[in-house]
């Protein structure tokens, strides 16, 4: 019996450094106010194929799609903003006061050839941004996604900006860049060549075609979207973020437009791209959806790319296992010593004993190897005096029972570990 390929388990010495990064997750979303949402695993699956657009790679190759007992077409989550966009206009968060700031959290699936960062059940941090079709918004948005990699510890971070224009555009370039892909069609693989007809813009983010002067996107923007663009870039500026255009951006789903953006650190041995995170904005995929004319914004990332560029970078996340008290007893103080235990662990304190009787040398040995900051040892000796041996820090004294907890708070156990 084996984990199905593309999958990982999350193993209990390892589950500390996701416990972290979540942590971070949701600190930095609390101080932009961003709040959580939630949604199905599974949807309906018109919901990606109306969102990604039916060229996308995701529709045509890399979705789970199964048809369910009512012969109805399901496909497991790809990517958390089409699901945020239809719960967002299904429970009519609209209504609301704007800006509606949510983030997710959770597995996404794909199917893909498995790689290092890349899993067919991956687990993905995201955030969207509804209700507000603002410079300055596009710059918060990406500078929260700057400063989570910033706390985590990378250095050297730079954000990749582009924009994409309004629809006009988008036009303008489109049929510029058909101009300019025909002719070299031939040569092109077979995605692309697909991709001249139906979406031309995918061209230039595909992995295996590269291109040396592509026609320059600035150059067919309308003097709106120019304008939009040079603001976000301002607010980055003000914001000290640091940033280079790349007219070549453009991401992989259809339904961005205006801002694009990803964020890459220099991590050598971590691959050509460097990629941690990427995101845009979506003005028009409220309304596709059925619900009104309102603006959107956002970005996701790969909480287990996260760990291993992490672990690339030479990041250690993890704090030291350890626990706040080992209570050690004797066959005569046992039941006393579950009571005690009970006790430290309601009021806080990570603590442990042995559940098999065994000698006070094996308890010790225990112990030092769960990194005990504290040994309780409850002799019946000590029980009868309504007392308990507290050993910390090669010191050892005798604590009154019914003062123990307190004298444990005085002590401000973990501190060290924080």
């Amino acid at each position: 019996m084996q984990k199905p390929k593309g999958t990982y388990d999350v193993l209990p010495r390892e589950s500390k450094k996701w416990q972290y990064l979540e942590d971070v997750f949701r600190s930095v979303c609390s101080y932009y106010n961003f709040k959580e949402i939630r949604t199905p695993i599974f949807e309906r699956t018109e919901i990606f194929h109306r969102s990604s657009g039916e060229e996308s790679d995701i529709v045509k190759k890399e979705t789970y799609t199964f048809t369910d007992r009512g012969k109805r077409s399901m496909t497991l989550r790809p990517e958390g903003t089409a699901s945020t966009v239809r719960a967002f206009v299904e429970n009519k968060l609209y209504v609301d006061s704007l800006p509606q700031k949510v983030y997710y959290y959770g597995p996404m699936f794909r199917y893909e050839r498995p790689q290092a960062g890349r899993y067919r059940q991956f687990t993905q941090f995201g955030v969207e941004a509804f209700g507000a079709e603002s410079p300055l918004l596009d710059a918060e948005v990406i500078s929260m996604a700057y400063h989570i990699y910033s706390i985590l510890g990378f250095d050297q971070l730079v954000v990749k900006v582009n924009t994409l224009g309004d629809q006009d555009s988008r036009d303008n370039y489109r049929n510029a860049l058909v101009d300019y892909l025909t002719p070299q069609k031939e040569y092109l693989c077979n995605d692309c060549k697909e991709r001249i007809d139906t979406n031309p813009l995918r061209v230039l983010d595909c992995k295996i075609d590269s291109f040396d002067s592509p026609p320059n996107m600035s150059e067919y923007r309308t003097e709106k979207a120019q304008k939009f663009f040079d603001g976000m870039l301002e607010y980055l500026d003000a914001l000290g973020i640091p940033y280079e255009v790349d007219e070549t951006l453009v991401r992989g789903l259809d339904y961005y437009n205006h801002t694009v953006f990803e964020l890459q650190a220099t991590i050598e041995g971590f691959g050509s791209q460097n990629t941690l995170c990427g995101g845009g904005r979506y003005n028009g995929l409220v309304k596709e959806f059925g619900g009104p004319d309102i603006p959107g914004i956002g970005f996701a990332f790969g909480v287990d790319r996260t760990l291993l560029a992490l672990e690339a970078a030479g990041i250690k996340l993890s704090k030291p296992e350890y626990i706040n008290c080992y209570v050690a007893t004797f066959p005569e103080t046992r039941v006393e010593g579950a009571r005690l235990v009970d006790a430290l662990r309601l009021s806080g304190f990570i603590t442990e004993m042995s559940h098999e009787e065994k000698s006070l040398k094996a308890q010790l040995k225990q112990a030092d190897k769960m990194n005990a900051e504290i040994i309780l040892i409850l002799g019946e000796e000590e029980f009868n005096n309504e007392e308990i041996i507290v050993k910390h820090q090669g010191e050892q004294i005798n604590v009154k029972l019914e003062n123990i907890i307190d004298y444990l708070d005085s002590l401000n156990l973990g501190e060290i570990n924080e």
